[in-house]
């Protein structure tokens, strides 16, 4: 035992120096150094939950037989009988399940994979096991969830997880531990904030968030963007072009998640001169005044032509509703933490991150330097902030940094960096982030 606590010692005492060093060591080094550690730590105390973000997942069309989105074919065809648009209830106006169904991870070890690194990082670095063993049942989960549903739809499904892991290890009571990426911890948020309640109806969140946070322990946030991100409308307001598959306005604006991103300050358009427009784009009112997203004069009349006048009707009418309903979980994720659950905050800061954006009077947007014409490089200040690409600092850690460790890399290199690993699993192991 005396000589293990010596390895283990000095072990430690190593890392401890090549952090401060640096040393110039690459990720292939810091994660030897991880694996080597692995063996002399203890088996987890309770198993974790792996939440990824938007994208992550693919989804089966059980009809055709095929994958609508999450494989190499993806890209390369452009129509699918059963697309990725979420159909909309004409009584409620809210877009709705389709079909379609969560099955698995996209790629096999591709960078876009967050659920495979986060959980591979748990096995070889934090003594935790994807498949049974023979001491036991898998200590690391994922949640496989539609990533177009609201978060209060996924909220659900992670409950319906965990009565599963439950089950699964003989235990009513087992708490699990949640590590969560981007938007995946929105999933997260929302599930220790309300629960499993009716986003509707205020009077029985504090109720949703007592249940939920018995049943966990800790929770690692991974650039989440708690406040949105700017880069949302981009999304919105732009197609979005993988190789050769287009997701339009049309399709990403029936994404109740999309909407639920959106900056948590709706008033995050400067114009030309630096001032801050007089819009809030929690009203769809002023992205219509605006002419934004679906109302942009060119993609409403395409909409009206190619589909037809009646659907582009209902979609600005979902829109509308969907906003209110985004904002309404804005509302709830307002409300404190369940004292009984530590939650920790990844962040990256290093990289110039959108926190407004230009709107000009010829009606185009811009978001980065790069965008920027010659005459508008003294917005450059107002318009980013530090973040890691996607998620500002200040979103990220919830404006909360005491409770987040900050590090220099992009939104998805967060989920495959060493030094992030290593932080997750001092956090689940209750030693704090750094």
């Amino acid at each position: 035992m005396l000589h293990r606590t010596k390895k283990l010692l000095f072990l430690a005492i190593t890392l401890l120096i090549v952090s401060i060093t640096g040393c110039g060591m690459t990720r292939a080094t810091r994660s030897s150094y991880l694996t080597s550690l692995a063996p002399y730590l203890e088996p987890p105390s309770r198993p974790v939950i792996v939440i990824p973000g938007v994208g992550v997942t693919r989804l089966f069309d059980p009809v055709t037989r095929y994958y609508v989105w999450g494989t190499a074919r993806n890209v390369l065809h452009t129509r699918y009988a059963e697309d990725l648009d979420l159909p909309i209830d004409p009584q409620t106006l809210l877009p709705v399940r389709d079909r379609l169904v969560p099955r698995g991870y996209v790629g096999s070890r591709s960078p876009i994979n967050i659920g495979w690194r986060l959980s591979s990082a748990l096995v070889r670095y934090g003594q935790y096991h994807d498949k049974p063993t023979t001491a036991g049942k898998p200590t690391v989960y994922s949640l496989v969830y539609d990533f177009r549903l609201s978060s209060t739809e996924s909220a659900k499904s992670l409950d319906a997880l965990i009565e599963k892991i439950r089950r699964e290890h003989g235990d009513p009571a087992l708490k699990v531990d949640l590590i969560a990426h981007s938007a995946g911890g929105l999933v997260a948020l929302t599930y220790l904030k309300i629960g499993t309640a009716p986003v509707e109806e205020p009077t029985t969140w504090a109720e949703g968030s007592r249940r939920a946070a018995a049943k966990i322990g800790r929770t690692v946030l991974i650039a989440t963007p708690q406040a949105g991100t700017a880069d949302m409308l981009r999304l919105l307001h732009r197609p979005e072009r993988f190789v050769l598959r287009l997701i339009p306005q049309e399709m990403i604006s029936t994404f109740p998640s999309m909407l639920e991103m959106l900056p948590e300050d709706g008033h995050f358009l400067l114009d030309e001169k630096g001032h801050s427009i007089d819009a809030d784009l929690w009203k769809a009112e002023d992205w219509k005044r605006l002419e934004l997203g679906l109302f942009i004069p060119a993609v409403a009349s395409r909409i009206r032509r190619e589909i037809s006048p009646e659907r582009y009707d209902l979609l600005v009418r979902s829109f509308g509703r969907s906003l209110d309903r985004a904002r309404a979980l804005r509302d709830a994720l307002r409300r404190p933490l369940p004292e009984s659950v530590v939650v920790e905050n990844v962040a990256g800061d290093c990289v110039p991150t959108a926190h407004h954006a230009l709107r000009r009077k010829d009606g185009t947007l811009a978001f980065y330097r790069g965008e920027l014409r010659a005459s508008e490089e003294h917005l450059i200040d107002r318009m980013v902030e530090s973040g890691d690409g996607s998620v500002t600092v200040s979103s990220a850690t919830g404006g909360n940094q005491q409770r987040s460790a900050l590090f220099c890399d992009g939104h998805q290199a967060l989920a495959s960096d060493p030094h992030v690993h290593r932080a997750m699993i001092r956090v689940l192991r209750g030693a704090g982030p750094s």
